[in-house]
């Protein structure tokens, strides 16, 4: 808690002010630090932390603000400036609150593969009570404060969010999950009562259900109550509430499990979330139902749950996985979860196989990046990882490291690689000769890769001594040029080796002093 990490070089002084894997709910808070100039200011993956009051500073250089995959939990009150998303996500649903994004480079925040954060408050019996909702995003994003895809869409419905950009293509951009229904935005204010409603672009929707409020307003945001839910660790996160006697059943039943959770009743929760989840398999008609699936798992973490407890959880998350009744937001949560039941039960090798399946199933997609995240997580701690050193654990953690950075670094640009590469994607792996070659003291070295991949090239002497390594790490599908450097070796023949996906070559070059 209320910690400063910064870094004087403004390039990238470090590749994340907080990482985190693995920590699960109740059991993790972030709060009130301040954290400058790294790649990615929190990177939390199968997480569930509360994080609050945090400012989070980037530049031109950074990647994202917070990157969450597979993570749940609570932002409330952070400020997120300057970085290409303040916020990207991977099947992850928080409950977002009170939060500034600002000023990111691309978009404010990316939704990928079926995340729902909450971004409104909960309505029970007539009275609002603020646990997620009134975000604000601000700066001049060149792309949309919020975009979505693959299954994902921002649950903001009269959340009274507000958006005050400048020069940015869109408030909100992506594809309506339902198809052919209309996508409600109704309460949040869009920088004017009059706006460009050209700039919310939703695609597969039948319209909008549109009715911005005026944020000069305070009405809609009043509170006159406030209750205190504990967090763990002698802390409570305060919510407040505006108490109204007019009735109303909108979302009780998610109120009322999100209290018991809350109160350590987790016995209670855990049943009134599978109402919940029983009652609305199609997420068109309750989005809570997407979030109670994961504050189940939660529930199961914080009680401690045995082993024999997580193998019937195990089950209950399959069934939901194959009943084609729910929809594919729910079975692609229930899949994954299924799966990190399997960890719990520490049944690791089955659960590394089974994101190794979705992976090569999925290749290229949000949903087969996010497997390739947690099987590399998963791979490497069990010491069966591609690049697996078998050292010491200093080294093998800093080769894990290196790899996620990889992974999360192509993950972050991946839409704008797509963009640019969009025409010229290669369809097979590819080798080129160097050039020049003869070469003095420099050459280049170009290859093709057609899928996302782990991609190694080396260079040796002409006894096989091993010289350096000069790519390490994975890439987008693409076309690329690697730099080599001979001006520290004698005149001779060397030969650069690569290895990615299918491919496995090596060709001859000289250097000529």
């Amino acid at each position: 808690m209320y910690n400063t990490v910064s870094s004087d070089i403004l390039i990238k002084g470090f590749h994340h002010g907080i990482y985190a894997e693995y920590c699960g709910g109740g059991f993790f808070n972030i709060i009130g630090n301040t954290i400058s100039n790294s790649g990615n200011g929190m990177t939390l993956l199968n997480s569930s932390p509360f994080i609050s009051q945090n400012t989070v500073n980037g530049n031109q250089y950074s990647e994202s603000g917070i990157f969450m995959c597979d993570s749940y939990g609570k932002l409330e009150y952070n400020v997120i400036n300057n970085f290409y998303y303040t916020y990207y996500s991977l099947l992850s649903s928080p409950e977002l609150l009170k939060n500034v994004f600002n000023s990111s480079y691309y978009d404010n925040i990316c939704l990928s593969y079926s995340s729902v954060p909450n971004m409104h408050p909960v309505v029970s019996g007539g009275s609002k009570y603020w646990i997620s909702g009134d975000n604000h995003f601000s700066g001049s994003p060149s792309g949309a404060g919020i975009f979505f895809e693959d299954e994902s869409y921002p649950n903001m419905a009269f959340g009274y969010n507000r958006f005050t950009l400048t020069n940015n293509a869109y408030y909100i951009n992506g594809t309506n999950p339902a198809g052919s229904d209309t996508f409600d935005v109704r309460e949040n204010y869009w920088g004017t009562l009059s706006p460009d409603q050209n700039k919310i672009n939703i695609a597969n929707s039948d319209g909008l259900l549109f009715n911005p409020f005026d944020d000069n307003s305070s009405e809609q945001r009043s509170v006159n109550n406030y209750a205190l839910y504990d967090i763990g660790f002698g802390l409570y996160d305060t919510v407040f509430f505006q108490e109204s006697d007019n009735p109303g059943i909108t979302q009780e039943l998610y109120l009322e499990a999100y209290q018991k959770e809350h109160s350590e009743e987790y016995s209670e929760a855990i049943e009134i979330y599978k109402e919940i989840i029983s009652d609305y398999p199609d997420n068109t008609v309750s989005s809570f139902a997407v979030s109670s699936l994961s504050r189940l798992f939660i529930c199961y973490e914080k009680k401690n749950s045995t082993v024999s407890e997580y193998g019937v959880l195990q089950n209950y998350y399959s069934n939901i996985l194959n009943d084609t009744s729910y929809g594919e937001m729910h079975r692609n949560l229930s899949e994954d979860l299924e799966i990190k039941t399997k960890v719990k039960q520490n049944n690791i090798e089955e659960a590394i196989s089974d994101y190794n399946a979705i992976y090569l199933n999925n290749l290229n997609t949000s949903k087969g990046i996010h497997a390739l995240i947690n099987k590399e997580i998963l791979a490497i701690e069990e010491g069966e990882g591609d690049n697996f050193t078998g050292g010491s654990e200093i080294e093998n953690l800093e080769s894990k490291q290196t790899r996620i950075n990889g992974i999360l670094s192509e993950l972050i640009n991946k839409r704008f690689s797509i963009l640019s590469n969009i025409n010229t994607q290669p369809e097979s792996f590819a080798l080129s000769q160097n050039y020049p070659n003869p070469f003095n003291p420099s050459t280049v070295i170009s290859y093709s890769i057609p899928k996302f991949s782990y991609v190694s090239i080396k260079v040796y002497d002409i006894s096989g001594k091993f010289i350096s390594e000069i790519v390490n790490k994975f890439q987008s599908a693409g076309n690329y040029e690697a730099s080599f450097s001979g001006e520290d070796l004698s005149s001779g023949v060397y030969f650069y080796r690569i290895e990615a996906g299918e491919l496995s070559q090596t060709k001859r070059m000289i250097l000529l002093k």
